[in-house]
């Protein structure tokens, strides 16, 4: 399955059924980092979930950005509470989820709350950001060893979730950035795999009717 074509950047508050005041109070309470009321919110009504914070995506967006990791685990356990997918689902205008947003700062431990302890939503490694890049490859954009092998264990022979939009690999990132040493044994599977791939497409098609 395609997660990608299930998961879209949405119009702000897109079919939120709430007071305009009360959208205006929370993003209010965001942006003062007052994250009791904000968690508060998160626990009460799911459609607190989906309202945007001037350009920087949900409130558990902001959380992960200002590396606010109590904050974060409560807003999560909120989402999960109301069993609502679409508040770790939800895209910034360069499409990226929350967890895009912790594996690019290295935030390892965020993005085990993210995901679940048991890799319950493992499928947001996934999701593409407006780049082609998911939180992996961002993991490894940004140099950050631990978080990206952690990623990489939930699927370690997945070479979608490897390539960008114009082509360039994680083994191409992890070279430019002085990285491939260290994560070499975990990408040999990805380049035998790519390299297969490229050689499978010169191969000319042979009917077999013929």
């Amino acid at each position: 399955m395609n997660h990608n074509s299930m998961i879209q950047p949405q119009d702000e508050d897109e079919d939120v059924p709430y007071d305009f005041q009360d959208a205006a109070v929370f993003r209010e309470f965001v942006m003062e980092d007052k994250w009791k009321e904000v968690i508060d919110k998160y626990e009460e009504h799911v459609y607190f979930h989906k309202i945007r914070i001037k350009g920087r995506g949900t409130a558990l967006h902001v959380a992960v950005s200002n590396a606010n990791e109590d904050s974060v685990k409560r807003l999560v356990d909120a989402i999960v509470k109301h069993d609502d997918q679409s508040g770790f689902e939800i895209k910034t205008e360069r499409g990226d989820t929350p967890l895009h947003l912790a594996a690019y700062r290295g935030f390892k431990s965020m993005c085990q709350c993210i995901i679940g302890k048991y890799g319950e939503r493992k499928h947001l490694i996934q999701v593409n950001n407006a780049k082609g890049e998911t939180p992996l490859f961002c993991a490894v954009l940004a140099r950050h060893k631990k978080t990206f092998l952690y990623l990489h264990h939930f699927f370690p022979s997945d070479i979608t979730i490897a390539i960008n939009n114009v082509g360039a690999t994680i083994l191409h990132v992890a070279i430019h950035r002085e990285m491939f040493g260290s994560v070499r044994h975990h990408l040999t599977k990805w380049v035998l795999a790519t390299e297969f791939l490229r050689l499978w497409s010169t191969i000319p098609m042979v009917s077999l009717d013929s």
